[in-house]
């Protein structure tokens, strides 16, 4: 199986995003994290996201 981020290159695939704990927005139960990067070489995104584990794989979960 080939995962999202391989078929379509995004701003997660990007070597210098710059990633930030969102500590303002977290709360016991999630982490957040807003991640700011270039995607595919053409527009810069700031994406608000979490991380969330599911029988022990982990997944990304945008919120914004």
């Amino acid at each position: 199986m080939v995962s999202h981020s391989i078929k379509h290159p995004n701003v997660f695939s990007d070597p210098f995003a710059l990633s930030k704990y969102d500590d303002e927005h977290s709360d016991p139960e999630e982490d957040r994290w807003v991640l700011l990067g270039n995607a595919m070489n053409e527009i810069i995104l700031s994406v608000v996201h979490t991380f969330q584990d599911e029988e022990g794989v982990e997944h990304v979960r945008i919120i914004s």
